[in-house]
């Protein structure tokens, strides 16, 4: 019976990430004068990225920004947060609060897992942390995954881990 509900969780997992890949390209689809514009610019200073025309501005959050001021930031033009809600498969002990204060102020609100990725294992491991994270919030933009190369796996290998 354990076998079973194993495999089950795994499939679960699976088709999470699935699910997200889909998400991401469905929302990549959904505004193609933005990813159009996205791919013309290449943002490396907050000049550059206040230069561009008709573009939605949005923030990443995570424990590192400390308490925020949510009605101010509704205020400043931004229209979404992508907040960290777990990183390796700990928790980022601000993204409750953080989705809902964005919520709540009117902000489109996305997650994203930091991924520390080293084998099918971990991958296992993150995924379900990020999984039970995500069900305790209302989500209204995409959730992605932040992939950095921890362990200086191959890009076949790490690419491979991430599907």
């Amino acid at each position: 019976m354990s076998h079973i509900h194993k495999k089950s969780r795994i499939t679960v997992i699976t088709a999470v990430f699935l699910i997200m890949a889909v998400v991401l390209t469905l929302f990549s689809n959904l505004t193609p004068a933005l990813h159009a514009q996205a791919a013309e610019v290449t943002i490396k200073t907050q000049k550059a990225a206040d230069g561009i025309k008709n573009g939605i501005r949005g923030i990443d959050v995570s424990k590192y920004q400390g308490t925020i001021n949510w009605k101010k930031v509704a205020t400043d033009d931004v229209k979404f947060a992508m907040c960290r809600a777990t990183y390796g498969t700990d928790i980022d002990p601000t993204f409750v609060t953080n989705a809902k204060g964005a919520n709540d102020n009117g902000l489109y609100v996305g997650a994203y897992h930091y991924a520390r990725i080293k084998d099918s294992a971990s991958v296992k491991k993150e995924a379900a942390a990020f999984i039970k994270q995500l069900k305790k919030v209302t989500l209204t933009y995409p959730v992605v995954l932040d992939i950095e190369n921890h362990y200086g796996l191959s890009k076949t290998k790490l690419s491979n881990l991430a599907i």
